[in-house]
């Protein structure tokens, strides 16, 4: 369908303006849709994004959706972790099913990244991959995605954990896929550039393996205290259990993917001891958060999965109406862009630390140099098959550190410390 344009040139009827600004609006909603590695040779189910954004949806449309249209999510993609099934998604989303913006994505391979950063295409989804970065309008949950994964100050929080755990000797382990590979640099840069002793790393597993003898005898060789993973956490698993297996059950472990109930459920053994981070408020402190309360309440409505991914989806689909609100009666893409690039305090009712979205439309993210830049996250740990947030509280739930020094503080800096 396309729009009826009157004499004057301001009617709106219709699904497209004739300038193809809006697509997938009508008078009475805003279709949307997304892809994800539902299915997958890891294992990891990523598409449990999907379940965040339809709980979202049924929040804010049982309030009568934004300016009068329901928000509705016509398409849910799979890529089985494929390169060439994400980009056919992609393109399929935009060129077939027309939708106003792309919302979720959650994948390890993003390769439709180039095709919907040159056509500025409203994009919502777990920054998980470094082609984030390539438009202001492809965007995660409180960031815009601009992420150097092999950057020493991105993974600032791996030496600060550390610090705090009392180690000194570290190893890495990652998949031979560019993300992965990617994050185990940055990893390795931050821990030397604070003076940790990389003295493992592991960069050529495969999705799916099966074998990791060899890299345990290495690993039992090298003496490290600490293990940090960049793979998914089915892929943190089976490097968990062959630790185990090795005898090696004394090697403390830190993956960045992992807080998630279901996979818990299935690996209690692996995961026992395990660090891992979060950049939204533990599920443990809801008491506190009135954002995390909502998406508790409509998750159970709409019978969805709660954990890190759904989470991910609700704050997602949060930010999209908040564009959405902004743009106004009569919706562009561009109008929502601006929209959300114009907050300048937003938490998602307190999940998240409060971002100013107009920096990110800066130089340098708004930092000038010698800025102290926070990064500021929630860690948590397995104890006795429970997930129990550490180094933070109910009162504390942000442990941060300023990734622009070039020392660690000895014990975790708090957002107000940055005037957050």
């Amino acid at each position: 369908m396309s729009l009826v344009l009157v004499a004057c040139g301001n009617a709106w009827a219709g699904i497209n303006t004739a300038s193809e600004e809006a697509p997938g609006v009508t008078d009475s909603e805003v279709l949307v849709g997304g892809v994800a590695a539902i299915t997958s040779p890891v294992g990891d189910n990523f598409g449990y994004i999907f379940d965040g954004v339809k709980a979202y949806f049924a929040k804010v449309n049982s309030e009568g959706g934004v300016h009068g249209r329901t928000l509705r999510l016509i398409a849910e993609y799979d890529d089985n972790t494929q390169a060439s099934k994400n980009l056919a998604s992609v393109r399929a989303l935009v060129e077939e099913d027309r939708v106003f913006a792309v919302i979720p994505v959650a994948t390890p391979i993003f390769a439709g990244a180039s095709y919907l950063a040159d056509r500025n295409i409203p994009t919502f989804g777990w920054v998980i991959n470094s082609e984030w970065a390539l438009s202001e309008a492809l965007m995660g949950a409180g960031t815009d995605g601009d992420i150097c994964l092999d950057c020493a100050e991105t993974f600032t929080y791996l030496p600060f954990i550390a610090k705090l755990m009392g180690v000194s000797k570290v190893g890495v382990i990652a998949y031979s896929a560019a993300q992965s590979k990617q994050c185990a640099e940055g990893q390795q840069a931050a821990l030397r550039k604070y003076g940790f002793d990389v003295a493992f790393t592991e960069t050529s597993l495969t999705f799916g393996f099966t074998d990791v003898s060899a890299q345990i005898a290495r690993i039992r060789d090298s003496g490290i205290e600490l293990l940090a993973t960049c793979m998914d956490g089915d892929g943190s698993a089976r490097v968990s259990k062959a630790l185990r297996e090795a005898g090696l059950k004394n090697i403390k472990q830190y993956w960045p993917i992992g807080y998630d109930p279901k996979l818990l459920e299935q690996f209690p053994e692996e995961m026992e001891g395990v660090y891992m981070q979060s950049t939204t408020m533990p599920f443990e402190f809801a008491d506190v958060s009135p954002g995390l309360q909502e998406y508790l309440k409509w998750m159970k409505k709409v019978d969805g999965q709660v954990g890190e991914s759904s989470l991910q989806g609700w704050i997602l689909a949060d930010q999209l109406a908040m564009g959405l609100e902004a743009a106004g009666e009569k919706p562009t893409r561009e109008k929502v862009l601006d929209g959300i690039y114009s907050q300048t305090d937003y938490d998602a009712d307190n999940i998240i630390v409060r971002t100013d979205w107009t920096r990110f439309r800066e130089p340098d993210n708004g930092y000038a140099e010698g800025d102290p830049i926070p990064a500021c996250l929630s860690f948590i740990q397995v104890k006795d098959s429970e997930f129990t947030p550490v180094f933070v509280t109910e009162e504390e739930p942000w442990a941060c550190v300023d990734t622009a020094k070039d020392t660690l503080p000895d014990a975790p800096l708090r957002p107000e410390d940055f005037g957050l």
